[in-house]
């Protein structure tokens, strides 16, 4: 991507898209948009942007022209390497990003903006910025610690990050983060672009096992337990939601990365419990998962609805950009080879 007459990469991005209309295949995308926000700019990242982009998408389609949001929902300031994750309901949709480094020092800020599509039909059509409504970005919760090149997902009330960089060294901390009041106007079930309600076969040894109560948004953020490795520029894949007998636990597929000295191959599965009547994580358990056939940092991750992982480019411990993927198919502890990519090499992408 071409920003300012500069290569933009590092961004972060979302799908915006009309609740009847979501699909896997983005072919068949029909009333949605790419939005992208902040990154790194020119060829060797000096610089940081702060500004927003929209691309809308049509059926069978690449979409039209790349359209400037109103400068009241650009970044507060520049970032690359910040963690987004969304929430969507009928008419609107809320995006949660999560620290980031602005070329001078990591961020530790947890900031939602909410965007609305004007007018929306029963039958969606393709979306402009037009029919998009967006706030400006509002500060609901804090990081622990300034870091970058981590991810996170929202549970409940709660912001749970997964390892991530602090400028000194890599880090296994597993946060939760809890978001000041009303952040979710809807509660959460739909929280989380790659969420989806599959059961996924995996033993789990429960070796972190720590409990909390509920702080306020003044108090600092709870350490809920660690990964077994230090990464940065992990993968993360919401694999499913476990509703047991006095609880529930949402299962989260960590893959890849670079701890400090390697790219990996190790994945983790992370198990965040919820209690009865409690909306915010409240304990984990962390266990090894499949390990992949290639290390990979940087990687783009997506769950399948038939709840298949899928694990693409990156690049490896020689620091060479890939063009291949694997495959965790739902119930299996191997990865397979899946299919190269159709298009060039890369690494610091999503997918959907």
């Amino acid at each position: 991507m071409v920003i300012d007459n500069q290569p933009l990469h590092s961004f972060t991005f979302m799908i915006h898209h009309h609740p009847s209309s979501m699909v896997v295949d983005v072919d068949s995308v029909v009333g949605c948009g790419v939005l992208v926000f902040g990154g790194s700019l020119g060829s060797h990242g000096s610089s940081c942007s702060n500004k927003g982009l929209f691309l809308p998408l049509k059926k069978n389609s690449i979409g039209g022209e790349w359209e400037w949001l109103s400068s009241s929902s650009w970044l507060p300031s520049p970032l690359r390497g910040a963690w987004t994750t969304s929430y969507f309901h009928n008419t609107y949709a809320q995006i949660f990003l999560s620290g980031g480094f602005d070329s001078v020092h990591p961020h530790n800020e947890i900031l939602k903006l909410s965007l609305s599509q004007s007018n929306p039909t029963p039958t969606p059509t393709p979306t402009s910025i037009s029919t998009i409504t967006t706030t400006s970005w509002e500060l609901v919760g804090k990081l622990p610690r300034q870091f970058s090149c981590h991810t996170h997902c929202v549970l409940g009330n709660t912001l749970c990050t997964f390892g991530g960089w602090d400028e000194l060294e890599c880090m296994d901390e597993i946060y939760a983060t809890p978001l000041s009041a009303h952040s979710l106007q809807h509660g959460s079930d739909n929280c989380n672009d790659h969420d989806h309600d599959h059961d996924h076969d995996h033993d789990h040894i429960h070796n972190n096992h720590c409990k909390f109560s509920m702080p306020s948004l003044e108090s600092s953020s709870i350490l809920l337990g660690h990964l077994r490795d230090s990464r940065k520029n992990a993968g993360i894949a919401i694999l499913s939601k476990d509703n047991e007998a006095y609880h529930s636990a949402t299962n989260v597929l960590i893959c890849g990365g670079w701890n400090g000295k390697q790219t990996l191959r190790t994945t983790e599965i992370v198990r965040l419990f919820e209690t009865d009547g409690v909306d915010y994580a409240c304990y984990c358990d962390v266990d090894e998962g499949p390990m992949m056939n290639t290390p990979r940092e940087c990687s783009a991750i997506c769950v399948l609805s038939n709840g298949d992982v899928y694990c693409m480019g990156g690049y490896n411990e020689d620091d060479c950009l890939l063009s291949t993927s694997e495959v965790l198919r739902k119930g299996s502890q191997t990865w397979e080879e899946g299919p190269n990519l159709p298009f060039s090499p890369r690494e610091c992408y999503r997918c959907c």
